[in-house]
């Protein structure tokens, strides 16, 4: 709960997001090793519970086409809608942060993604007000693609636990599978990326 004070730095920042994409020459592409604006508008959606505020940024990862390297925006806002599904459910009204209760908020503990399957594997946390944190595992589905099997169906027993993903992405961590054979990883850090700036 202690986000929902940053309400205003949270409009602040999708208004830049939004100035910053309308001026772009190539709105839909971008390639860097900086956050781009999806991870901004991604931040926004995950730590801000405001309904208003939340849907703004649910909206431009659903509705941008943006892509930034590895990263697809309608990838990232199946993932938001599904979390806001998920810590809405049951609330009769939601009109501000406060109307979503500490034990309700989930966070990510651990994602991955199976291309080939065209679905996604969230371990998402919540901690209830009186006990331990509580994980739960949540299967999200991509958008269909010819290619894709369905592994509750298309699967023989046993190949289930054999299924390597291809993306598996944490809190300030990402890993790119490079050999399925040997289920090789290449691991970035957020710490990798920080570039020095001389002190004056």
């Amino acid at each position: 709960m202690v986000y929902d004070r940053f309400e205003s730095l949270f409009e602040t920042a999708l208004d830049a997001v939004e100035e910053v994409y309308s001026m772009a020459r190539t709105p839909k592409m971008s390639f860097g090793i900086d956050d781009g604006l999806l991870d901004i508008v991604a931040l926004v959606g995950i730590t801000c519970r405001h309904p208003v505020i939340r849907r703004r940024a649910l909206s431009f990862m659903l509705s941008s086409g943006r892509v930034e390297g590895g990263r697809i925006g309608a990838t990232g806002g199946i993932i938001l809608k599904s979390i806001i599904e998920k810590e809405e459910d049951g609330l009769l009204q939601v009109r501000s942060s406060a109307d979503i209760p500490a034990h309700r908020r989930l966070r990510i503990e651990r994602g991955e993604q199976y291309a080939s399957l065209r679905k996604i594997r969230l371990l998402l946390s919540r901690t209830p007000n009186d006990g331990p944190a509580v994980v739960e595992e949540c299967w999200i589905h991509m958008p269909k693609d010819m290619n894709a099997v369905d592994p509750d169906t298309s699967l023989g027993e046993g190949m289930k636990e054999k299924l390597v993903p291809d993306v598996v992405f944490g809190c300030g961590s990402v890993s790119f599978l490079i050999e399925p054979t040997r289920q090789q990883y290449m691991t970035m850090a957020r710490d990798d990326f920080c570039l020095p700036i001389p002190r004056i």
